[in-house]
C-alpha cells in the first residue's frame, strides 16, 4: 500500500504543488525502498545498489546540497506513478468475459498458424499500450491451450513476447515513451503514427519468420478445422474494442487540450475510468474484485520497479549535476558523426548489451536522453528519440533480467533467458537492423 500512497502523492503535486506533499512522499518512499531490498532478486538489488552508489560518490564528488540529493530522488516520481497505476486500466477489461469471445474468435476463423497470430499480435499490441504487463496475463492464460493445437507453444511465447514490445514503440505504459515526451518535448500524438508503423513492420517480420517455419516443416503445424458448435458474441468483441479506443481517446485528448504532463494524467485516468465505467455497467462487484486483485498482485510487484526507477532517477540527477553527462558525448567515436546509420546502430547497442548484463534501459536510457544534445552528434531530435525507442524496446525482448521476460518465465515456468535471447535473438538482430535503416530514413523527416 506503501507504494500506492507514493504514486498517488506524486499525482497530487502534480496538481497541487505543496512542498509538504512532496516531502511526505519522500518519506513514504524511503520505506519502500527499505521493503524492497529485503525482498528483491539478488541480481536486481545489485543493480539498485550500484546505481546509488555510483549516484551517491557523483553527488558528493561534486558537493552537491540537499536539495540535490532529494531532487534525485524524486526524479521518477511520476514516472514511478505511472507504472503503479497503469494496471488499473486493465481492470474495466476484467468486468465481463471477453478472454473467452476471444478465445472461440480463434476457434472459429483462425484454422493456420498465421491469423491466430494476427489475432495474437493485435489485441497484444493494445493491451500492453494501455496496461503494461497486465496484458500477459489476459493474452497468455486465453491463448496458451489454443496455440498447443498449432503445436506452436515456443511461437506463441516468442510472439506474444515480441507483439508486447511492438506497443513499446508509443504505448504510454513505456518509460521510453514518456521520456522522449517529457524530456525530448515530442508530442505523443506525433508518436502515435510513426509508432503504428514500425509496430506493423516488427509484426510483419514475425508473421514472416513464422511462415517461413510453416514451410520448412508442413507437417509439424497442423491445420484446424471449424468448430461448428462455438459461438461468437460479436457484441462483447466490440465493446472491448470500444473501451481500448476510449481509454486512447480520453488520454490523448486531455494531453492535447492541456498542458498537463502525459505522466500524470495516464495515473489520473488510470484512478477514474475503471469505476466509471463500473458505474455505467453496474459491475462494482466486479470492480471491487479488480482492486483486490490489483492489490494483491501488481502493488507487490511495484516495489521492485520503484526502486529501480528511483536509482536510476538518483544517477541521472548526479551525472546532470556533477557534470560528467555533458562528457558522455564525449565517448561516441567522432568519425560516426559522419555516418548517421552506424552512430544510430551504436547509440541503440548502448542501450541493449547492458540490458543482457542486468542494468535496465530506465538507467542508460534516462542517461542518455539527459546526457547527449542530439545536435551534437549530428542527429535531429526525431532521429534520436526514435534511436531511443527502438533500442529500448529490443532491450526489454532480449534481456534475460527484463521485466517482460521474468514475467513470462514466471507464466511458462522457463529460464528467462531460454525466452529473451533463446527465442529471439534472430529476430532481434534482423530488426536491429531493420530499425537503423528506418530511424536513419524516417527520422530526418519528421
Amino acid at each position: 500500500m506503501a507504494v500506492f500512497l507514493y504514486a498517488f502523492l506524486n499525482v497530487v503535486y502534480y496538481f497541487l504543488p505543496f512542498r509538504p506533499i512532496y516531502y511526505s512522499g519522500i518519506a513514504i518512499l524511503f520505506y519502500v525502498l527499505s521493503q524492497s531490498m529485503i525482498n528483491m532478486p539478488k541480481v536486481n538489488k545489485r543493480v539498485c545498489i550500484g546505481l546509488f552508489i555510483l549516484g551517491a560518490a557523483l553527488m558528493v564528488y561534486s558537493g552537491a546540497g540537499l536539495s540535490a540529493w532529494i531532487k534525485g530522488l524524486g526524479k521518477n516520481g511520476l514516472l514511478i506513478a505511472l507504472f503503479v497505476c497503469a494496471p488499473m486500466l486493465n481492470m474495466p477489461f476484467t468486468y465481463v468475459d471477453y478472454q473467452s469471445e476471444l478465445k472461440n474468435v480463434a476457434k472459429c476463423y483462425m484454422h493456420t498458424m498465421i491469423p491466430f497470430y494476427i489475432l495474437i499480435a493485435i489485441p497484444t499490441h493494445i493491451f500492453a499500450a494501455l496496461t503494461g504487463f497486465a496484458a500477459f496475463a489476459i493474452m497468455y492464460n486465453l491463448f496458451l491451450e489454443t496455440s498447443k493445437l498449432y503445436n506452436s507453444e515456443d511461437i506463441f511465447i516468442s510472439s506474444l513476447a515480441r507483439s508486447y514490445s511492438t506497443s513499446g514503440f508509443w504505448g504510454t505504459s513505456w518509460a521510453s515513451v514518456l521520456l522522449v515526451v517529457t524530456e525530448l518535448g515530442i508530442p505523443w500524438y506525433r508518436i502515435i503514427p510513426v509508432g503504428i508503423f514500425f509496430a506493423i513492420v516488427s509484426v510483419s517480420i514475425n508473421l514472416i519468420s513464422i511462415k517461413i517455419k510453416m514451410m520448412k516443416e508442413p507437417d509439424r503445424f497442423p491445420r484446424l478445422e471449424k468448430d461448428q458448435n462455438t459461438v461468437v458474441h460479436w457484441g462483447k468483441i466490440w465493446m472491448m474494442l470500444f473501451l481500448a479506443i476510449l481509454i486512447v481517446s480520453i488520454t490523448l485528448i486531455i494531453n492535447v487540450s492541456t498542458n498537463w504532463n502525459l505522466l500524470a494524467i495516464v495515473p489520473l485516468v488510470s484512478f477514474t475510468f475503471p469505476l466509471a465505467v463500473a458505474l455505467l455497467q453496474k459491475k462494482i462487484p466486479e470492480y471491487k474484485n479488480g482492486l483486490k486483485s490489483y492489490y494483491d498482485k501488481s502493488l507487490y510487484k511495484c516495489q521492485t520497479e520503484t526502486t529501480l526507477f528511483t536509482a536510476a532517477g538518483f544517477l541521472a540527477t548526479a551525472l546532470e549535476v556533477s557534470g560528467v553527462s555533458a562528457k558522455i558525448p564525449h565517448l561516441i567515436p567522432g568519425f560516426l558523426v559522419h555516418y548517421p546509420p552506424l552512430l544510430i546502430l551504436s547509440l541503440m547497442l548502448l542501450l541493449i548489451i547492458p540490458g543482457q548484463l542486468g542494468i535496465h534501459p530506465v538507467a542508460t536510457g534516462t542517461a542518455m536522453v539527459a546526457a547527449i544534445i542530439p545536435a551534437s552528434i549530428g542527429l535531429s531530435v526525431p532521429t534520436f528519440a526514435w534511436t531511443i525507442i527502438s533500442a529500448w524496446l529490443l532491450s526489454n525482448l532480449l534481456s534475460p533480467f527484463s521485466a517482460l521476460n521474468l514475467t513470462l518465465s514466471g507464466l511458462s515456468d522457463r529460464p528467462s533467458w531460454s525466452i529473451g535471447l533463446g527465442l529471439s535473438w534472430r529476430y532481434g538482430v534482423l530488426c536491429l537492423i531493420v530499425y537503423t535503416i528506418m530511424v536513419s530514413v524516417i527520422g530526418p523527416l519528421l
